[in-house]
């Protein structure tokens, strides 16, 4: 596995943002010798993104990397600074309280939906 590989991070890894590097595409058909590939790559240097295949380089514009063809993609995790990765921690932490919050008031209504049920019921035994 691929985590067998990688340094464990600190802290809830799905507060990180990342950026495509490079997309790897297979052209053609499936099998050994039936296809081309074609690989997008990113260059920071320039922000620039370059079409290869074989000896062929073309600029091209991130809009022209279509994600759902890739045979693989290579991302690298942004470099955040503390107060945003603790922006997005306190954010999360708001989501989690409201939702708990919206949970008690539903199971309060439905009590007093149960309750109403059960008195209804009663007057009219």
């Amino acid at each position: 596995m691929l985590k067998d590989y990688v340094p464990e991070l600190e802290g809830d890894d799905s507060l990180y943002k990342y950026d495509l590097v490079a997309n790897v595409v297979h052209e053609g058909l499936p099998g050994a010798g039936k296809g081309s590939y074609t690989a997008q790559v990113h260059h920071k240097g320039t922000n620039q993104w370059y079409n290869t295949q074989d000896l062929h380089v073309d600029e091209i514009l991130p809009q022209m990397i279509t994600l759902s063809t890739s045979y693989i993609q290579i991302w690298e995790r942004q470099e955040d600074t503390a107060e945003e990765l603790q922006g997005m921690k306190e954010a999360r932490e708001q989501a989690k309280i409201a939702q708990a919050e919206a949970a008690q008031a539903a199971e309060a209504v439905q009590a007093a939906q149960a309750n109403k049920s059960q008195t209804t019921s009663s007057d009219t035994a």
